[in-house]
């Protein structure tokens, strides 16, 4: 299957460099997670990881330090994927976006829990 190029691909890599977190949100299937893969594809010390892993949202959560040593130091990117499933993650990606220097992207098919 051919990738379809995006046109928010371009608005997104205009965003990269400045120090805001970045939400793209939209429907299931509609291609968020392949658009954002291959520009991640494209960045040094860049790191993507999934709240469809349980683990990975249990650490979030519970143990937001682990999960910084792990997924955030080392890093100049971090993608996060199927957000809305985390419940505090508001407060939990703002205490990491205050303390780490790190460009923050979030992802998620319901606006509601972004």
């Amino acid at each position: 299957m051919a990738y379809i190029k995006r046109k928010l691909e371009a608005t997104i890599s205009k965003y990269l460099k400045r120090p805001e977190i970045l939400a793209i949100v939209g429907p299931r299937r509609a291609g968020k997670t392949t658009m954002i893969s291959r520009l991640i594809k494209k960045l040094p010390k860049a790191i993507s990881i999934s709240f469809d892993d349980k683990r990975v949202l249990q650490m979030f959560e519970k143990d937001t330090e682990a999960f910084v040593d792990v997924y955030v130091k080392g890093n100049e990117y971090l993608f996060i994927d199927e957000f809305q499933y985390s419940k505090s993650g508001g407060q939990i990606l703002k205490f990491i976006y205050d303390t780490r220097k790190i460009k923050i992207i979030i992802s998620g098919s319901s606006v509601a829990e972004l």
